[in-house]
């Protein structure tokens, strides 16, 4: 996909990542585009985002989808298994959009209502923030890094400065 990498056309791709993650022409910094599309598409799979689709529909976190007889044989199940997000035992902070494709507000709170050890969620409060806001928005470090380091630290009691 090296029409990604190429500044006159990354906006092809932006585009095929914002209709998968939500869209917000205000809070995203194109000239980042590029570089952000460039890394996206070492990422992941067709299994990866075949998973990921298989999530979305079941609405719950589980092992990878082989089919009813593959399943059997590697799980002893036609099903996959789910995940017991109540064995994660880290803090877990979520920070979310309500314009977020990939993880909407509904999802975020199936999500959360099954982890034990969850310190935070939190809704950014900008309607159009999406997905990828949080990776390449234009003054990401004002809008959401900063709050999210003071809650962590707050929370934690972090005594040292986070720039």
């Amino acid at each position: 996909m090296e029409i990604c990498s190429s500044k006159r056309y990354s906006f092809l791709c932006g585009n095929f990542f914002a209709t998968l993650e939500g869209y917000d022409p205000y809070l995203i910094n194109k000239s980042q585009m590029p570089v952000f599309v460039a890394a996206c598409r070492n990422g992941g799979s067709a299994k990866t985002y075949s998973h990921l689709a298989q999530i979305r529909a079941y609405k719950k976190m589980h092992k990878y989808d082989y089919g009813e007889m593959m399943n059997q044989k590697l799980y002893n199940s036609s099903m996959p298994p789910a995940y017991n997000l109540s064995e994660i035992s880290v803090p877990v902070f979520i920070f979310y959009g309500a314009n977020d494709a990939a993880a909407d507000p509904l999802d975020v709170e199936l999500f959360s209502q099954e982890l034990r050890n969850l310190k935070a969620k939190e809704l950014f409060p900008w309607p159009l923030c999406s997905h990828s806001d949080f990776m390449v928005a234009m003054n990401i470090k004002e809008l959401i890094y900063d709050k999210q380091f003071a809650l962590s630290r707050t929370r934690f009691n972090y005594e040292r400065e986070i720039n």
